[in-house]
């Protein structure tokens, strides 16, 4: 499978929305659709992509506020449960090589070494 993947951020907290697309059938997962569902909405269809899901990282509003406008079908991390989500980041993503890139939900991309080191809260 070929993705493409596509990031940019939305709405005054600028929370990092991805549209990942399976470019053999043209389906798209929209990530974190946080604002401007119309901006969302609009590179869906510049680039021909139907969204067939969205996810949500967790249920900030900045993450979320756009959901209803770009599509019915959501799935989330549960009650945005916070020892759950890191419990989540230490045994699954901090197994992944350090190498993998990392889109944040907010500012620019890293990789699992980065964010091992670097982020306060994976240390919690």
């Amino acid at each position: 499978m070929a993705a493409l993947i596509e990031t940019f951020p939305v709405g005054p907290l600028q929370c990092n929305c991805s549209i990942v697309v399976d470019e053999a059938t043209g389906e798209a997962v929209v990530i974190d659709p946080g604002d401007e569902p119309e901006r969302i909405l609009a590179v869906l269809a510049a680039a021909k992509v139907r969204p067939v899901a969205l996810l949500h990282t967790h249920a900030h509003l900045d993450h979320i506020t756009g959901t209803r406008q770009v599509s019915e079908i959501t799935t989330d991390l549960k009650g945005g449960d916070t020892e759950a989500i890191l419990a989540s980041i230490r045994e699954k993503l901090f197994a992944l090589p350090g190498s993998t890139p990392v889109i944040c939900g907010h500012g620019p991309d890293t990789t699992i070494e980065e964010e091992k080191r670097l982020n306060p809260f994976a240390s919690l």
